[in-house]
């Protein structure tokens, strides 16, 4: 079996198990408020709706009360304490799971924003609910986006590992947030210095 079909293979089970992590998520936005990334009122509106007709929840993160009424439908959550070359960032999080919160069928982690040079950057975690594209080389069910926005050709899709979902919103958060690292090298270094004794 060749590497994509094995990656593909990882995306399938990811998508299987992965809305049982909707708990660790809320664990990482807990960490975002505590460190004041974010509003304090970020996980109480980290919620969902059910789609009765679908036999899903639709996870996202709710605009605060005090938002605007244009801004509510198309909500990003603004972050705070920037790395200094960063002036903006907002984040977008949206996971599709099954009622029991068990099977993952689309997940989006996105952070957008400016540059401290007034240029735009998008970064992004795609988990497609569908195949996409030409094949899982180029259009892997997990994949991530860099670059000044989502439609700039060439369209890069990197191909992700099969990530946790909160893995990998610790791994958008780590673009813009100084000191966001969730496993240091003095960490890795232990953890395999551990293993080999």
């Amino acid at each position: 079996m060749n590497d994509w079909l094995k990656l593909h293979g990882r995306h399938r089970e990811l998508r299987a198990t992965g809305g049982s992590s909707i708990q660790d998520i809320r664990r990482v936005l807990q960490l975002l408020t505590r460190r004041k990334h974010a509003a304090l009122s970020l996980l109480n509106r980290f919620t969902n709706r059910k789609n009765v007709e679908a036999a899903r929840r639709e996870w996202h993160i709710a605009a605060p009360q005090d938002a605007k009424q244009e801004e509510k439908k198309e909500w990003s959550e603004p972050l705070q304490n920037l790395d200094p070359s960063v002036s903006e960032a907002r984040l977008t999080l949206l996971a599709l799971t099954d009622e029991s919160d068990v099977r993952l069928s689309q997940l989006t982690i996105m952070l957008s924003g400016k540059r401290a040079t007034g240029d735009s950057f998008a970064v992004a975690a795609h988990l497609d609910d569908c195949h996409k594209g030409m094949g899982a080389c180029g259009h892997a069910l997990f994949h991530c986006h860099v670059g000044p926005d989502l439609s700039t050709t060439p369209k890069v899709r990197v191909p992700l590992p099969a990530l946790r979902p909160a893995a990998a919103l610790e791994w958008v958060l780590s673009v813009v947030l100084p000191n966001w690292e969730p496993v240091p090298w003095s960490q890795v270094v232990a953890h395999f210095a551990r293993k080999r004794v």
